[in-house]
């Protein structure tokens, strides 16, 4: 599958000048693959992980298996991730921040989940989610400016947006008698598919 299946939801190409703070996170920034299966830029026992844009050649090397569909479904429709998590190590839990340009539409996108999703699926709103200063890559500071974080957002998705509205989806897939791989590869369809028919219901 492409990073944007969707012709009309695949960005342009970032025009940014080489060598630039713009042209360094697109073409520079990933992470790294550890030897517990995790995906991040964590050194020296400091915990790291870069938001990689999806316009990016290193992006789908940056995403981890557990949750790739669902990434991927989510970008061809316009709900904009930028951090996953499959679940490590006894986690009972895989982990997606979306965002989105218009608060309205984040909103629906929450208060639509489907009765069979709930007692499996967690969203909420989540305020100030990433840090804007793409020449530190630093992801988290709940500091930052409306204006900060759309800078950030924008130059992630090749974007001109005056804000974005994010939220945290959870998906508790540790069961009893299943193994959490089979769960979360369930469940992680079924969201899949969710968000496809909200999407087609939300642009009519």
């Amino acid at each position: 599958m492409e990073r944007w299946s969707n012709a009309a939801a695949r960005p342009a190409v970032l025009q940014y000048p080489p060598g630039s703070d713009g042209w360094r996170y697109v073409h520079e920034l990933s992470n790294t693959k550890q030897p517990n299966g995790r995906i991040n830029a964590t050194k020296d026992g400091v915990y790291l992980a870069y938001s990689i844009s999806p316009s990016a050649p290193q992006f789908q090397s940056n995403v981890e298996d557990g949750v790739r569909e669902l990434v991927l479904t989510c970008l061809q429709h316009e709900v904009f991730p930028f951090s996953s998590c499959e679940g490590h190590r006894g986690s009972p839990k895989c982990t997606m921040l979306v965002a989105f340009t218009d608060e309205k539409r984040r909103d629906r996108f929450i208060h639509s989940l489907p009765w069979y999703l709930r007692w499996r699926v967690s969203i909420e709103p989540k305020a100030k989610s990433c840090n804007t200063d793409v020449a530190k890559h630093q992801i988290v500071t709940p500091q930052a400016s409306d204006e900060e974080e759309a800078r950030f957002f924008n130059t992630m998705f090749n974007r001109n947006e005056p804000r974005w509205f994010a939220c945290q989806v959870q998906i508790f897939f540790k069961l009893p008698l299943l193994s959490p791989f089979f769960a979360r590869t369930v469940f992680v369809r079924l969201m899949s598919r969710w968000v496809r028919r909200w999407a087609a219901a939300d642009r009519s």
